[in-house]
């Protein structure tokens, strides 16, 4: 056993009579594996479900991807089985962005392109929600109103502007 590195000393049990033998790596190698097991097959068993966008498929997609890692699917693969388990609708948006069928495109250029896909509808939201969050403020003074509280406007519409730049 000496000639042996420290790692495989650590696994090796001699059994003993009346000695039990508790392995902890083993009982966690079999949750890892079951675990792995279930990632893989929701993997493998994705569908999209009636309300949810492209992005909101593809995101969770390769999250699971990421948490399967050694899932060895090759990228034409997770292409195909992504495609096939989306709505026909979200494939003929897939289509069209493809300027054709979806799945004539190499496996490279198919994730590249879900990829800018989802990536541009990201970065659209993402400028529309500021987009929605600038509001115009329109003050109106009354002819009778006193020159402070004109003041007091501007002086408020400067400050949100400063906001805004910042």
């Amino acid at each position: 056993m000496d000639d042996e590195p420290m790692w495989v000393a650590d696994r090796v049990v001699a059994p003993t009579p009346g000695s039990a033998i508790t392995i902890l790596e083993t009982a966690n190698d079999f949750s890892v594996k079951a675990l792995f097991d279930r990632l893989l097959g929701q993997i493998r068993g994705f569908s999209q479900h009636e309300n949810e966008t492209l992005t909101e498929v593809w995101l969770p997609m390769k999250e699971m991807l990421r948490n399967c890692h050694g899932h060895n699917l090759s990228k034409g693969n997770i292409i195909k089985i992504f495609y096939h388990g989306l709505n026909k609708m979200t494939q003929e948006v897939l289509n069209a962005a493809a300027g054709g069928i979806f799945l004539y495109k190499t496996p490279n250029q198919a994730y590249q392109l879900l990829e800018d896909k989802v990536l541009l509808k990201l970065d659209w939201a993402k400028n529309q929600k500021i987009k929605s969050s600038l509001k115009k403020i329109v003050a109106f003074v009354d002819e009778g109103g006193s020159n402070s509280d004109t003041e007091k406007i501007i002086a408020s519409v400067d400050a949100i502007t400063m906001k805004m730049d910042a």
